[in-house]
């Protein structure tokens, strides 16, 4: 696969027997100089709306296709990645409370032990982006407990650049 690439000035952009140039959705393909399209749609199908930094239609070369070229150059940061933002509910001693997530990733789990100060969130994100999440917790929830105190797990990743900070309002 051939993917993340700036292809500028070209006399022959590229050669190649039936290969897609391009690392599937939403990782992209390749920037083209000679390709102007629209981004109007987002998703794999491109059908979805809403843009996202990949030209709606696939690049067609001699013999091989960028199915997600970029509309701007590869910078090694996909700026236009999909934020979505979720809540929680989570229940202690019979009270609720929301935890809301703020982030580009796709989360499937988030688990919050107060008594063991102890955050477990389950999320995959995406190959060549910087990933972030943001995750806001009220404070009458923590019991009054010091924010360095807490342990932090995302996965399996490690090591993590995490800042937590504190609302003093909130």
């Amino acid at each position: 696969m051939v993917f993340h690439n700036n292809f500028i000035d070209n006399y022959q952009q590229a050669r190649g027997r039936g290969y897609n140039l391009d690392g599937g959705y939403p990782t992209g393909g390749n920037y083209w100089n000679t390709y102007a399209d629209v981004d109007l749609y987002s998703g794999p199908y491109q059908s979805e709306t809403g843009s996202d930094g990949i030209w709606d239609k696939p690049y067609l070369l001699s013999y091989c296709t960028d199915r997600y070229p970029l509309v701007d150059p590869w910078t090694g940061i996909y700026r236009r990645m999909t934020v979505e933002t979720r809540a929680y509910k989570i229940f202690i001693n019979e009270t609720s409370f929301n935890a809301l997530t703020e982030s580009n990733m796709t989360i499937t789990s988030l688990d919050l032990n107060v008594s063991r100060e102890n955050l477990t969130v389950n999320a995959s994100g995406h190959i060549g982006c910087t990933d972030f999440l943001n995750i806001t917790i009220p404070k009458q929830m923590l019991d009054d407990q010091p924010s360095t105190s807490w342990i932090i797990n995302i996965a399996e990743a490690s090591p993590l650049q995490t800042r937590i900070t504190e609302n003093t309002i909130i």
